[in-house]
């Protein structure tokens, strides 16, 4: 799994990189301060895995808005997160699709938040095979009646629904 940080500002580009890595310790993080220098690493072979763009809304060069237009032009399936102090341009960033709009200075608490509730609406897993909580495993396979994907949706840790411990079917 590759993960890009972007920020033009070299101490919160080190913070954010420093909590992605308590978030996601066997991702590939790759740092960048520079726009072009994202652009370039598009062209890679690297980029085919991209995961996850945490990225800065002002930088130097370009808006983060338009880099996140060109990450998805090339990388569709990048999930992008905006880690930024501007709340100005957050609209913008959803009607980009952007799945997250995080408010500096960010934590490993709040990526982990951020992360799990995008993979459970996605029904995805980190590509390390184990979900941040068990609970956020697709709808699929977490399924026993509606009152489970209320719960599931939500972030909840289900307990037991009316219907399934009063049959005592638990979750299949």
């Amino acid at each position: 799994m590759t993960i890009l940080a972007i920020d033009d500002e070299p101490v919160m580009l080190a913070h954010l990189e420093t909590e992605l890595r308590k978030v996601f310790p066997k991702a590939d993080i790759v740092t960048f301060d520079e726009c072009d220098e994202v652009l370039a690493f598009l062209e890679t072979p690297q980029s085919r895995s991209l995961h996850y763009a945490f990225m800065d809304i002002k930088l130097r060069g370009m808006l983060g808005i338009e880099l996140a237009k060109r990450i998805k032009d090339q990388c569709p399936q990048t999930r992008i997160l905006f880690c930024t102090s501007y709340s100005y341009y957050a609209l913008e960033a959803y009607q980009l699709h952007a799945l997250g709009y995080l408010m500096k200075p960010v934590d490993a608490d709040k990526l982990r938040e951020a992360v799990s509730q995008i993979e459970a609406q996605l029904g995805t897993f980190p590509e390390d095979g184990t979900p941040a909580n068990w609970w956020c495993i697709p709808l699929a396979i977490l399924r026993c009646c509606t009152t489970a994907h209320r719960w599931c949706l939500s972030g909840k840790r289900p307990r037991s629904c009316w219907r399934c411990s009063s049959t005592g079917r638990g979750f299949r």
